[in-house]
């Protein structure tokens, strides 16, 4: 996925918010645009299945998902959406947790490891495959995509320590252990420098080219220990959580299950007139008196066949993992700041 340059996705995203504007029935009322992303986008049989998030959106506040809007190519259609883990027609998605064990997390730093890998299993929606890695100076793929939770918790539990930290070979690992299909991430957990011979240039290239989300969340780094990982997130369209303290990690790895839990299933059908081309797909949802909007490029796969026609199967798009007209910002997540 390429990215636009900032002034290019702001002048994007104010032309999509006044085209939703735009769309929407007279009278309605001027909500103020937010922050939103689109996480994933696929066709299926001529309908496209669309990922959204609002992540600033808390618990208490419903998405009102009778008020989602879809344009593509300056061209309305008619949408639904639906929690993402209720939907019959759900895409998968698959979560790796890549997580640190060598031995400078020994101690509490450890301890609070596996707390915090547990809570994730604990807030993750049940229909999301999750998957462990761990890496010192081995690399293990302990527990393949699962949604088996008593299962990954055992392999949680079963963690143990070792020498050197192959981080950058963990995260490789991670990427490919979530397979090709629906939505995947990585959830990294590492407190230290990579001691391997592999290049990061390497690692960020094999991210590039999975198109899978990566998150790393740094445990007590600061300065130059932090830009490897930051390299890490931005080939991953991901962001790097900075925890200061061990018995924040909790709330960080809770956070990240929340919001995939929160995420909504958009889908709309593929009009003829749009079949085997690409487009802009621009997304609009209302909470909380917001308007949460995000669009991204992407292919389009081909229209629904006519009745009577036979089904044709399309090649899916290239997933998309996040917004690339997003602008991005400093997030606070369980009073941590995700950079």
């Amino acid at each position: 996925m390429r990215r636009s340059p900032t002034a290019v996705a702001r002048l994007l995203l104010l032309a999509v918010g006044l085209l939703l504007a735009a769309a929407a029935p007279a009278g309605a009322q001027d909500l103020t645009s937010g922050t939103a992303s689109i996480d994933h986008i696929e066709t299926d049989h001529g309908t496209l299945q669309i990922l959204f998030s609002v992540p600033d959106v808390d618990d208490a506040t419903r998405p009102d998902l009778d008020s989602v809007q879809v344009i593509v190519n300056d061209q309305p259609l008619e949408a639904t959406a639906t929690p993402a883990s209720d939907s019959a027609q759900a895409v998968r998605r698959t979560a790796m947790l890549a997580i640190d064990t060598s031995k400078s997390m020994r101690g509490d730093r450890f301890a609070q490891a596996k707390v915090a890998a547990r809570a994730f299993l604990d807030a993750a929606p049940d229909d999301l495959y999750v998957g462990v890695v761990g890496f010192a100076d081995d690399v293990e793929v302990l527990q393949k995509p699962s949604r088996d939770r008593a299962a990954t918790r055992a392999v949680i539990d079963d963690l143990s320590l070792s020498l050197q930290t192959r981080l950058y070979e963990g995260v490789r690992q991670a990427v490919l252990a979530t397979g090709q299909r629906g939505q995947r991430s990585v959830l990294v957990l590492s407190d230290g420098r990579d001691t391997s011979d592999m290049e990061i240039a390497d690692l960020t290239a094999t991210i590039d080219a999975a198109d899978v989300k990566v998150d790393v969340v740094a445990l007590e780094q600061e300065g130059d220990a932090l830009e490897p990982l930051q390299a890490i997130a931005v080939a991953g369209s991901g962001r790097v959580l900075n925890a200061h303290d061990p018995a924040a990690l909790s709330a960080v790895f809770s956070s990240e299950a929340e919001q995939l839990a929160r995420q909504v299933l958009v889908t709309a059908p593929v009009p003829a007139s749009l079949s085997g081309t690409e487009g802009t797909v621009a997304v609009s949802l209302k909470a909380g008196g917001h308007a949460y909007t995000a669009s991204a490029f992407v292919p389009l796969g081909q229209a629904a066949p006519a009745a009577g026609e036979p089904a044709t199967t399309a090649a899916a798009p290239k997933p998309v993992e996040a917004s690339a007209l997003a602008v991005s910002r400093p997030v606070m997540i369980g009073g941590l700041v995700a950079v």
